[in-house]
């Protein structure tokens, strides 16, 4: 996490826990479990509420997660992204 990071309510930072799960004898709970990397935070961030931020997710400086969005991937810095999957919409000027 970057400095000044704001995280509204019901705001989720979901790293790791994901599953294999093509061994359909097997219990999905029972299977390797991995991690795509983490989560990445730059400084002056701001997510709105109920925002998710999957594993392997990165948003740069400066830019704004709009509520209810879910972030699978990379937000450039001084962006405003909205969606599910989050998609840019804007950029903040600089």
């Amino acid at each position: 996490l970057g400095r000044y990071v704001l995280i509204a309510a019901y705001g989720y930072l979901v790293a790791g826990g994901s599953h294999e799960f093509e061994d359909t004898r097997t219990p999905i709970i029972l299977q390797q479990s991995f991690s795509k990397g983490g989560i990445r935070l730059g400084d002056d961030v701001w997510l709105g509420a109920d925002v998710k931020v999957l594993d392997g997710s990165s948003i740069e400086e400066g830019s704004i997660i709009a509520a209810g969005s879910v972030v699978n991937g990379a937000i450039p810095s001084y962006s405003i992204a909205a969606g599910s999957p989050a998609k840019i919409i804007k950029k903040r000027n600089t």
